[in-house]
């Protein structure tokens, strides 16, 4: 911790923690490379005061201080030196660092901050920083006040080699005193960064004897523009076709030996409209050139890659190195889908050397990414060297998918043998213990089979609501083999995964149920799911908020006392509504879920069942009621990182499938929670709920239907004020429903961001930097010693109110306190190829950084497909930045009552700020930033297609926006296209609405 006596800042002493960090590489430093003549820095500032323009900046001159030169007479006292600096005269007159990317790849800026000293009271209005790259528009932007700090760490993306990143530094109205203090690293991601195909890897594929088992995904198509009627016998077609612009001419080149690649293979025909294209395994060489062809059409070598993931695509490390021999130099062409999508095209003289890095943006799976390298006029000498590798830009690093065993280990050794009517749960955890006891990487198997699960008195050892725990372990993989592993006991989850690394769940089904009937061989068993009851509603009493419910007890256990809402916050007993005689998706216009008050048996099968609520409710509906318990089928917590569920099906949970807590890395592949044959719903909450994740989940290819709650949650829990030390340190508790509860040891860490938020009107008050973490204990009248955190941070913490809990004039209890969240936490998730369907409220709860949502289908969901804002009230947050929701179908979202009734804006996908209740003050602040919108498509849609509030740098483009729910009983030209209120930096392009009724784009406050 520095020394608080000295006057200046000196917060560099944390930058430590950023040279040993695993995530990034420290590429560039302010401090420690100011004025470096080796170090990719340039220093400038916007003599015009126009940022826009990057041809306007003008360089700064000197030796440790830097200022622009003599003969600038209107910059006032602008200056950069190793701490900080001061802006221009003008009131947008910046002092600019620059540094130049030398290797394309995935860059952040970390350990950042900007401080306006006090000694500036004289009447500095504070300083404003904004990061940008190139002369496009800024990632981010902020002011900074007197006497305060504020920092810029920001997720870049992928740059290419000669890319500019700029931090620059203005005054805020006028420059006086507007003296500022700085530091901050870029860092480069190697794990951020996925190579889809490098060309010289692809050619010396396609070269071996056998390349016939090559991995298509990691190679480029090698392909030339052939002439309709062409043969390699040389028959030479019709000269006058094959053009460049005609994709469908494209065909596919051969081995011709162990060097080459050629349209013909061996035997090349002189005089051919092939003759000389070629591949080697270092570039190649082009066709025949207009000048030499009667047809005038040049014949490229053509590399394609078609994309099997949307996303964000770069074409990175490329070079094109011409023989000195070429007469007129070689023409490369990159391109996607087609000509008229061109992206780079360029003539490379003989003997020279030139890169053709592209930035594409976003492309959509089954895009395809043309390189092509042409004859410009004619092919004489047209030899080329090139490489170059297509790349797509990851949220976070790719998933652990499979162990490296030293040993396997099998189950039915340790006594767990399928089909037996006999509890596996003690044999289960002796070989999970003997995994870890051998302490090397291992495989444990199972067989294919019905494996009992159920707690007996030998058999109940670990954590009470747990099965099997994995603590210490590293480097395990169980993998069922087709096994079905039926969890008897409604209230244990089933794995507990903590302080481990590496460690996979493989091919297995998990089902929560009992026995129902016994019918000889164990195999063929029939069960019932025991946490929840299903039935039709024979009758309804709206008066006394009751209804009388036939149970389908062959396929569901009948409803107990345990079905009742009591006082326990971790018991939510509740019922909703069906659509229709059949399926699985909720009714239109119910409420999105109804609390048991009271269960009374009738006769045989039958119940009467009380409600807080009634709307909706008639004879004949079906229904589900749910005894939901929290406590997941797979849950992962503190410390356990690379954690991966593949190929598992889940039917039934008394709560999530998988959730995670201040872990990292957990990786949901190809598993889906599904009906089982005869039921009406799966799991009893959501899909994937991840909470205060360091990095966040990777889904790929996976499904969730019918599940009991939102299908995927991402967020940050807040903590709260307990106690005040010192002006620079507070004591933090969390809370949860209002019950105050400990802190773990995992959710903060030197270095880390807070950011302090009233949830009364939803605003960030200030962030600060963590510099130190005390382990510290609080004591509460009502929910006794808890366990506390103590930290010190990197300035005084000042207007924030303390926790105080319920009161009898405050029955919100802590929600109205201020919530300190770590914003260093929830980032990193990728939803890929996956399918969300008949959830109950949201499909994506997202208040998470660094997030892609690709490829995926949202269908059925009663509230938003994907919600993302703050919700101050519950409270959980924080913001979300950094979004891409690329290349979906949305189908029929947005139809529960709570979702027609929110006044306040709601839209099938919705990015918002709100705060406690979901009040809105109408004050700008942009915590939701850069957000992509693009090329998704909207059906039967409630309300709003896409509603946004208080965004700053949003993109909607190339979306296609089709007919509303049509329903007798509302009116869909009252809902909106679009509603976008109070954001900035707004680009709406390429848009297509289509509708048989009036639709309205609502774009407003801006």
């Amino acid at each position: 911790m520095r020394n608080r006596t000295r006057p200046s800042y000196e917060y560099q002493r944390l930058e430590n923690r950023a040279l040993l960090s695993a995530d990034g590489i420290v590429v560039a430093d302010y401090r420690d490379d100011f004025a470096r003549d080796d170090s990719h820095w340039s220093y400038g500032f916007n003599r015009s005061g126009d940022l826009d323009e990057v041809l306007e900046f003008e360089a700064l001159v000197g030796d440790r201080v830097l200022r622009p030169s003599s003969q600038v007479t209107d910059a006032g006292a602008l200056v950069l030196n190793a701490k900080g600096g001061h802006p221009g005269r003008s009131t947008e007159q910046f002092a600019i660092a620059t540094w130049t990317v030398p290797q394309s790849g995935v860059y952040s800026i970390s350990d950042s901050f900007v401080r306006v000293p006090s000694f500036n009271f004289a009447g500095s209005d504070g300083v404003e920083v904004r990061v940008f790259v190139n002369d496009e528009a800024p990632l981010q932007q902020s002011i900074v006040g007197v006497d305060d700090s504020g920092f810029f760490d920001l997720t870049i993306g992928h740059l290419n080699r000669g890319d500019a990143v700029r931090v620059a530094f203005g005054p805020n109205g006028n420059h006086a005193f507007d003296s500022f203090e700085t530091d901050f690293s870029i860092r480069v991601h190697e794990e951020l960064v996925q190579q889809v195909a490098n060309f010289r890897s692809t050619v010396d594929s396609n070269l071996e004897t056998d390349s016939r088992n090559r991995v298509s995904q990691s190679e480029w198509e090698l392909l030339w523009n052939a002439p309709q009627g062409w043969q390699p016998t040389g028959v030479p077609g019709d000269r006058t076709t094959g053009s460049i612009d005609d994709i469908e001419s494209y065909t596919s080149v051969v081995r011709a030996n162990s060097s080459l690649l050629t349209p013909v293979g061996s035997g090349e025909v002189a005089g051919s409209p092939a003759f000389h294209l070629r591949f080697d395994r270092l570039g190649g060489h082009t066709g025949i050139g207009e000048s030499q062809d009667v047809s005038f059409l040049d014949r490229y070598a053509i590399a394609a890659q078609t994309i099997e993931r949307s996303g964000r695509y770069s074409l990175t490390d490329s070079f094109v190195e011409t023989s000195l021999r070429s007469q007129d130099g070689v023409e490369v062409r990159v391109f996607v889908n087609g000509t008229e999508h061109e992206y780079f095209r360029e003539v490379v003289d003989g003997g020279d050397r030139q890169a053709f890095d592209v930035d594409f943006g976003q492309l959509n799976r089954g895009d395809t990414v043309y390189v092509a390298f042409g004859a410009n006029e004619n092919h004489n000498g047209d030899g080329f060297e090139t490489d170059f590798s297509l790349v797509r830009e990851l949220p976070r690093a790719e998933p652990l998918r499979e162990i490296e065993a030293q040993q396997i280990l099998y189950a039915r050794d340790f006594g767990a043998i399928p089909n037996d009517r006999i509890s596996d749960v003690k044999a289960i955890n002796d070989v999970i213990r003997e995994a870890r006891r051998s302490d090397i990487p291992t495989r444990i198997v199972l067989e294919e089979g019905i494996y009992n699960i159920f707690s007996t008195e030998s058999s109940s050892v670990g954590n009470p609501r747990y099965f099997f725990t994995l603590i210490g372990q590293n480097d395990l993989e169980i993998d069922g083999q087709g096994a079905k592993l039926v969890v008897e006991t409604y209230d244990r989850g089933l794995f507990r995964v903590l302080d481990s690394e590496n460690i996979v769940i493989r091919n297995l089904t998990i089902d929560y149920a009992e026995l129902y009937r016994d019918v000889g061989n164990p195999i063929n068993d029939i069960y019932r799911v025991n946490t929840f009851s299903q039935g039709t509603i024979l009758s309804a009493d709206e008066s006394s908020k009751s209804f009388v419910l036939d149970v389908d007890d062959a396929v569901s256990v009948v409803p107990d006392e345990t079905f009742v809402f009591g006082d326990d916050p971790d018991i939510r007993a509740w019922g909703y509504l069906l659509e229709g005689d059949s399926g699985s998706r909720l009714k239109y216009d119910s409420l999105w879920h109804y609390n048991t008050t009271a269960i009374e048996p009738i006769r045989p099968g039958q119940y009467r069942i009380t409600v807080n609520e009634f709307h909706g409710i008639e004879a004949g509906d079906r229904y589900v009621l749910q005894r939901r318990v929290n406590v997941g089928a797979i849950g992962v917590f503190a410390e356990a990182h690379h954690v991966s569920v593949i190929d598992v099906t889940i039917h039934s949970s008394p709560s999530a499938f998988v959730t995670a807590k201040e872990a990292s890395h957990i990786n949901i592949i190809r598993s889906q929670a599904e009906t089982a044959e005869g039921r009406w719903r799966s799991i009893n909450a959501d899909g994937v709920h991840g909470q205060s994740l360091r990095t966040g989940f990777w889904v790929e290819d996976s499904s969730f239907d019918a599940v009991g709650d939102d299908v995927m949650n991402f967020y940050t829990v807040p903590s709260v004020i307990v106690g005040k030390p010192a002006v620079d340190q507070i004591t933090l508790a969390s809370v949860n429903i209002d019950v105050l509860r400990g802190i773990s040891d995992q959710l903060w860490e030197v270095g880390d961001l807070a950011t302090f938020v009233d949830p009364v009107d939803g605003m960030t008050l200030f962030e600060a930097r963590v510099e130190a973490i005390k382990s510290t204990n609080f004591g509460h009248p009502q929910f006794g010693i808890l366990p506390t955190r103590t930290l010190t941070f990197d300035k005084p913490i000042q207007g924030v109110r303390f926790a105080t809990g319920p009161t009898e004039n405050d029955s919100e209890g802590f929600r109205n306190d201020t919530a300190v969240y770590n914003s260093s936490t929830s980032r990193g998730f990728l939803v890929q190829g996956s399918s969300l369907t008949n959830a109950r409220r949201f499909g994506q709860f997202l208040m998470a950084d660094d997030v892609q949502l690709v490829d995926s289908t949202y269908h059925g969901l009663t509230d938003s497909a994907i919600a993302a804002h703050n919700e101050s009230n519950w409270p959980i947050g924080l913001y979300s930045s950094n979004v891409l929701v690329q290349n979906n179908q949305f189908l029929r979202n947005g139809f529960s009552s709570r979702y027609f009734a929110n006044g306040y804006l709601a839209g099938v996908v919705a990015f918002n700020m709100d705060s406690l209740g979901h009040r809105f003050v109408e004050r700008h602040e942009f915590g939701i930033s850069r957000i992509e919108i693009t090329d998704n498509v909207f059906r039967g849609w409630g309300k709003t297609a896409i509603a946004a509030r208080n965004v700053s740098g949003l993109t909607i483009s190339n979306n296609r926006i089709y007919s509303p729910l049509a329903y007798p009983d509302r009116s869909s030209n009252q809902w909106f296209a679009l509603d976008i209120q109070f954001s900035r930096e707004i680009e709406l392009f390429d848009n297509e609405l289509f509708s048989n009724v009036e639709m309205l784009r609502d774009i407003r406050n801006l």
